[in-house]
């Protein structure tokens, strides 16, 4: 077994990016909801262990971003093994093709990995496991049905992406029993701007799924997967990308316009709209050519960081000044 494998089958850049929509989530709840996170004493038995933990809101920070980046790499894992015949054709070089580890060391890391997750998510709280296992369940859900029914599996990974958005605000809120003060009951119950944050971020990535399923048309005929590009052409699958990212330049302009930072996060909201906005005009010209498909796909990658980045600075900004 490689070591380089055994980290790189995790995906370590898409879980640590991943892991900031909870810390995101989490911030945007206590400032929305005045919820004074930093007033209050840590709750859980691991700060009785953990010295690291100087208010509640920095142990929600860390134990939620630790969740979702064991549990979303667990996922990657489980997806490269139902994957690994496609992976042969479309990506030869990923760690189970090449024989840098096996399918049973594979599953064996899969295993361990959901184990921490779930350990440090019920010490949070309850809801937080129980939100945390779902998530789980999504991704294997994901990985053996979900993928092959192409577009819901496009958008199952491009708002999975994003789950940490509601994880962290969720479990920032119910910490406090805040829902009870706002008389409702529901957990559903968030700040309109993590609405927003998350269907920009959904729309962006579906986007960006689509132009990949471009990409791997003749892989994805081995396990049937119905992506729309396999199933409408290439042609009608750029015009659906297009549209999905345009979508998210629109919500991510309002996202900007909720959060009333114009001046502060006007570079990173241009750079990030005119990203997209590239992809889809690239997407669009060039559909049948693999190096432009490429471009049209880091565009869109380069846009949800530039997205990401704004939402956690703002929040940052917001929670230090």
């Amino acid at each position: 077994m490689e070591l380089k494998a055994l980290i790189e089958i995790t995906r370590p850049h898409n879980c640590l990016m991943g892991g900031l929509t909870c810390v995101i989530g989490v911030l945007a709840a206590d400032r929305m909801f005045s919820l004074s996170l930093a007033t209050l004493a840590p709750a859980t038995f691991l700060s009785s262990l953990i010295t690291l933990f100087p208010s509640r809101i920095v142990e929600i920070l860390i134990l939620t971003y630790l969740t979702y980046v064991f549990i979303a790499a667990a996922g990657n894992i489980i997806n490269d093994i139902y994957d690994v015949e496609v992976d042969k054709v479309n990506k030869p070089n990923r760690p189970i093709p090449r024989g840098g580890l096996t399918l049973g060391q594979a599953k064996a890391l899969t295993v361990i990995l959901w184990f921490a997750g779930g350990i440090l998510a019920f010490s949070t709280s309850l809801i937080a496991g129980i939100m945390a296992m779902i998530f789980a369940a999504l991704g294997y859900l994901y990985a053996a049905k979900v993928k092959a029914l192409g577009a819901v599996g496009n958008f199952a990974v491009a708002s999975s992406f994003s789950f940490g958005l509601f994880y962290g605000a969720i479990v920032a809120t119910e910490s406090r029993h805040y829902f009870e003060f706002l008389g409702g009951n529901s957990l559903f119950f968030l700040p309109q701007v993590i609405w927003v944050y998350f269907l920009t971020s959904s729309f962006v990535l579906f986007g960006r799924e689509v132009i990949k399923g471009i990409e791997d048309l003749r892989g994805d005929k081995l396990r049937s997967v119905r992506t729309i590009a396999s199933i409408h052409g290439a042609k009608t699958a750029s015009k659906a990308a297009a549209i999905s990212n345009i979508s998210g330049i629109v919500f991510f302009n309002l996202s900007w316009v909720l959060d009333q930072m114009k001046l502060v996060m006007f570079p990173l909201v241009t750079l990030g709209s005119l990203a997209v906005l590239g992809s889809s005009v690239l997407i669009l010209k060039s559909y049948t050519i693999p190096k432009q498909q490429k471009r049209a796909s880091l565009l869109d990658k380069i846009g949800g960081f530039c997205g990401l980045a704004e939402f956690l600075l703002v929040n940052i900004f917001y929670f230090y000044i």
